[in-house]
């Protein structure tokens, strides 16, 4: 099952980092913080900001990008489909959080960043099953036990 669309607008965006030039003063940027997180901001004399004004603090900055332009006259988004509500489905969605613990775990050895929140373990889990699904329909658990297996010892006790 394949739920990608060819229709989804793509463009690069060019970041400069912050040791190499600023924006100019009031003018609306996307700001790249040391956390990876993105926002839109701008900078307000030597204070950087939020685009409602709240400051951020200026180290946390480290890239800006100007605001990629608006899409294309009559461009439209292909609607996106829903997944079907099936026995695989309700398998993946219906994953209670105390049986993610392990999985997360595995997730975050192989570098993703996940809370330590039951809920963040159980979201990140359920979104690999998810995506796995998407890629790959009725064998997403086959590839799910292969993605999480990947760089493990022999003999090591696999994540369920």
């Amino acid at each position: 099952m394949d739920m990608r669309t060819d229709s989804i607008a793509t463009i690069a965006i060019e970041w400069v980092a912050v040791t190499a030039r600023l924006p100019d003063d009031s003018t609306l940027v996307l700001v790249a913080l040391n956390d990876d997180d993105v926002w839109t901001g701008y900078r307000d004399g030597d204070i950087w900001r939020y685009v409602d004004a709240m400051p951020v603090t200026s180290e946390r900055v480290t890239h800006w990008a100007h605001m990629p332009p608006p899409p294309p006259a009559g461009y439209q988004a292909a609607a996106q489909p829903v997944l079907p509500l099936d026995e695989q489905t309700r398998i993946i969605l219906g994953r209670p959080n105390f049986a993610c613990v392990k999985t997360a775990q595995r997730m975050r050895e192989l570098g993703h960043r996940i809370g330590r929140r039951a809920e963040d373990e159980q979201a990140a889990v359920i979104h690999l099953h998810l995506t796995m699904y998407q890629q790959h329909g009725v064998d997403w658990l086959k590839h799910t036990l292969a993605y999480l297996e990947q760089g493990r010892e022999a003999g090591e006790a696999p994540a369920p």
